[in-house]
C-alpha cells in the first residue's frame, strides 16, 4: 500500500509550499514503517507527494527526465498483459500515456491503483482512478488550487477544506451501513469515481469517463460456450494476481475464497488465512472457521488462524473508523498485524461479494433494499434517534439521495439494476473502505473477482445465469468438484456484538460517555435523550429476542433454498425492513467515531 498527495494550481504563478504536501502525508502516517517523498513539477504546475509502505512495489515514480518531459506517480499495481515484469507500475502508465495520448491512455487499464501524470509541455497535470475505484484519490478544490489525496485526513490539514459534517454521508451510514454516492463525512470532500480522468489544464477542470459498468446483456448465448469462457477468464484473473509479490488467501466458508483456488495453478503453494470472533470449542460446526480447515485440508494448504481479542471491542472499533476515515465500523481491525506477522505475505486473495449480486424473484419496488441502501422514511428506529428539529430536513434529504442513486442506472430490468447499482453504489462505498483499513496494517487486497475482463463478460450475462451466481457456481464447481462438495458455510465468523457493548457499557460506560458526553459531535444530528433509551435498552434490559424453532429449521436447509424460499416470500409479503438495536447503536457509535475524529484533527 501507499498513498498519494497533491496540489494543482489553477493559476501559473501560484507556487505551492512544500511543507504543505509534507504535512498532508505526515496526516496519515500508519503504524508500519514509512518513507516519504516529495516532487514539485516543472513551471509550477502542482506538486506531488508519495507516502510509500507495506509490500516494496506498491509505489513507483517514472519520467522527468528534463524539464520538458511527462512524469508518472502511482500507488497501487497493474494486472495487464502487457506490463513488463521488471517494470514499475508508474512506467507501464507512462508508456502508454506516449504511446495513447491524454485521450487513450487509460482505456484498458486493469489493475488496483491511483495516479497522478504531469506533462509540463502541455501544462497539465491528469488524475487517474482505477476501474472499481479500489484504491481512492479523494478530491476538492479553494483558493484556486485543487487538492487530492488518498485518504481525506490529508485534506483536513488545509483549513480551507473543512466544509463541516456531511448531513448526507450521516444519512446514509445510520440508514445502510456505508457512505452512498461519492461523499465523504466532511461537506465538500468528494472521492473520484471510478475509470476517472479528472485532467487540470490551463486553470480548467475536466473530467473524462474512460469505463463504465453498464449491464448490457448477450440474449442469445449458447451455456457450454458461456462456462468455458468463464473458467478461462476466472483462471486467467487469478493468475494475473499470483504472479508477483508473497501471495495468502483469506479463506472463509463461501464459494467465492474457494472458486480462487480451484482456478489456481498450484492451489497447494498459497498460504490461507482465516478469523475468528469464536474458540474453538464454541465455534459453530458448520461456521466459517470449520469449512475453512476442511476445505484447506482437502488442498493440502497450509492454514492460519487469528483470533479476534473481544477484550479490544471499542480500541479496533475506532481504528477502523480513523483508517477508513468514518467510512467503516470493522471490529476485526486488531487481527491484520497477526496476519502479516504470522504469514509474511504482503497480498491478500480476497473474492467476497464480487459477482452474482441478484438473488432471486424481484421487483423494481424492491431494487434498493435488495442492496442494502434504505430510504431514512422506511426506517421508524432511525427517525426517533434524530434531532425532531430537523427530521423534516433530514427526510427530504434522504429522499433525494435515494433518488439520485436510482438515476444512475437506466437499466430496465430490476436485476440489471441491482448488478450496476451494487458495483456504483455498495461495492465501492461499503467493501473497499474496509480493505483501506486492512492496507493501513501493510497488507493489499487483491480480489480477482474484480478483473476488468471479468467484469466486462459478466455485465453481458443474461439475468438468469447472474441470479445467486449459477455461471460461476457451475463453472467452478466444474473445475474441482470434489472440492465443492465440501457443504458452504452456514454461519459467519463474527462477535457477540450485543454482548460486547452491554459489557464495555456496564464496566465503564463507555458508550454514554461516547454517545452522550459533553460536547458530543453526534448531537447535531441526534437526539441525546432517544439514544440514551437506545443504550438502556440494548445494555440493560434482558433481550427479548429469541430464536424461533422456525429458524432453527431454516438453518438446516441448503443456503441456496433458503434464498429461494426467503425471496419469494418477500415477493408475497414485501415486509417492511427493520433494523436491530444493536446495528443501529454500532452505526450511532462509528458515526461519532468518525465525526468526533474528523472536527480535532481539523483544530490540530
Amino acid at each position: 500500500m501507499s498513498a498519494i498527495a497533491g496540489v494543482v494550481p489553477l493559476k501559473s504563478s501560484d507556487n505551492v509550499p512544500q511543507q504543505l504536501i509534507l504535512s498532508m502525508l505526515d496526516a496519515m502516517k500508519p503504524t508500519v514503517p514509512a518513507s516519504t517523498e516529495t516532487y514539485a513539477l516543472p513551471h509550477a504546475i502542482g506538486f506531488v507527494g508519495i507516502l510509500a509502505y507495506g509490500p516494496k512495489d506498491s509505489s513507483s515514480v517514472a519520467g522527468g527526465n528534463g524539464p520538458e518531459e511527462p512524469q508518472a506517480f502511482c500507488a497501487g499495481e497493474f494486472y495487464n498483459d502487457d506490463l513488463a515484469p521488471s517494470q514499475t507500475a508508474a512506467a507501464f502508465l507512462l508508456q502508454r500515456y506516449l504511446q495513447l495520448g491524454a485521450e487513450g491512455f487509460a482505456v484498458g487499464l486493469n489493475g488496483s491503483f491511483c495516479a497522478v501524470l504531469a506533462d509540463p509541455c502541455e501544462r497539465s497535470v491528469m488524475l487517474v482512478s482505477d476501474h472499481a475505484a479500489s484504491f481512492p484519490l479523494f478530491v476538492a478544490t479553494a483558493n484556486d488550487r485543487v487538492y487530492f489525496a488518498s485518504e481525506v485526513k490529508e485534506l483536513l490539514t488545509v483549513p480551507e477544506l473543512y466544509g463541516g459534517p456531511n448531513p448526507s454521508a450521516v444519512l446514509a451510514y445510520a440508514c445502510s451501513g456505508c457512505f452512498l454516492h461519492r461523499c465523504t463525512l466532511v461537506t465538500g470532500l468528494q472521492r473520484m469515481s471510478y475509470a476517472t480522468v479528472l485532467r487540470v489544464h490551463k486553470g480548467t477542470m475536466r473530467t473524462q469517463r474512460y469505463w463504465r459498468y453498464d449491464v448490457e446483456p448477450d440474449h442469445r448465448p449458447a451455456f457450454r460456450e458461456l462456462q468455458s469462457q468463464c473458467a478461462d477468464l476466472l483462471r486467467q484473473a487469478v493468475q494475473r494476481r499470483l504472479r508477483r509479490g508473497r501471495v495468502s488467501i483469506l479463506l472463509s466458508g463461501g464459494v467465492d475464497s474457494r472458486g480462487i483456488l480451484a482456478c489456481a495453478t498450484d492451489p497447494s503453494r498459497i498460504p490461507a488465512v482465516t478469523y475468528t470472533g469464536w474458540k474453538r470449542e464454541t465455534r459453530h460446526a458448520l461456521g466459517d472457521w470449520a469449512i475453512a480447515e476442511r476445505v484447506a485440508k482437502s488442498l493440502n494448504l497450509d492454514l492460519s488462524v487469528v483470533r479476534f481479542d473481544p477484550q479490544q471491542y471499542m480500541t479496533a472499533m475506532e481504528d477502523s473508523v480513523v483508517g477508513s476515515d468514518g467510512a467503516a465500523g470493522f471490529v476485526f481491525e486488531n487481527v491484520w498485524d497477526h496476519v502479516r506477522e504470522q504469514t509474511g505475505t504482503e497480498y491478500l486473495l480476497a473474492g467476497d461479494e464480487c459477482m452474482g449480486w441478484t438473488i432471486g424473484v424481484m421487483s423494481q419496488a424492491r431494487v434498493l433494499p435488495v442492496l442494502g441502501i434504505h430510504s431514512l422514511a422506511d426506517l421508524p428506529s432511525v427517525q426517533q434517534c434524530l434531532r425532531a428539529d430537523q427530521r423534516k430536513s433530514f427526510l427530504e434529504q434522504s429522499k433525494a439521495d435515494m433518488n439520485v442513486i436510482l438515476s444512475a442506472s437506466s437499466a430496465r430490468n430490476p436485476h440489471d439494476r441491482v448488478d450496476e447499482l451494487y458495483f456504483r453504489q455498495r461495492l465501492i462505498n461499503m467493501l473497499h473502505p474496509k480493505r483501506r483499513v486492512i492496507a493501513r496494517h501493510g497488507l493489499r487486497v487483491r480480489n480477482p473477482w474484480l478483473d476488468l475482463d471479468v467484469l466486462n463478460f459478466v455485465r453481458t450475462l443474461p439475468p438468469r445465469y447472474r441470479i445467486r451466481k449459477m455461471l460461476y457456481r457451475n463453472t467452478i464447481s466444474r473445475l474441482n468438484p470434489e472440492l465443492f462438495r465440501i457443504p458452504r458455510a452456514q454461519a459467519g465468523e463474527t462477535v457477540d456484538y450485543r454482548a460486547d457493548l452491554t459489557r464495555a457499557e456496564r464496566e465503564s460506560r463507555a458508550l454514554t460517555d461516547l454517545l452522550l458526553g459533553e460536547h458530543s459531535p453526534a448531537e447535531q444530528f441526534f437526539d441525546r435523550e432517544a439514544v440514551s433509551r437506545l443504550i438502556q435498552a440494548e445494555c440493560y434490559q434482558e433481550s427479548a429476542a429469541k430464536t424461533s424453532h422456525r429458524f432453527r429449521l431454516a438453518t438446516l436447509l441448503p443456503v441456496t433454498v433458503r434464498h429461494q424460499l426467503a425471496s419469494v416470500l418477500m415477493r408475497i409479503t414485501n415486509p417492511p425492513f427493520t433494523l436491530s438495536r444493536t446495528v443501529l447503536l454500532l452505526r450511532i457509535m462509528a458515526m461519532t467515531m468518525g465525526l468526533g475524529y474528523h472536527r480535532t484533527f481539523h483544530r490540530e
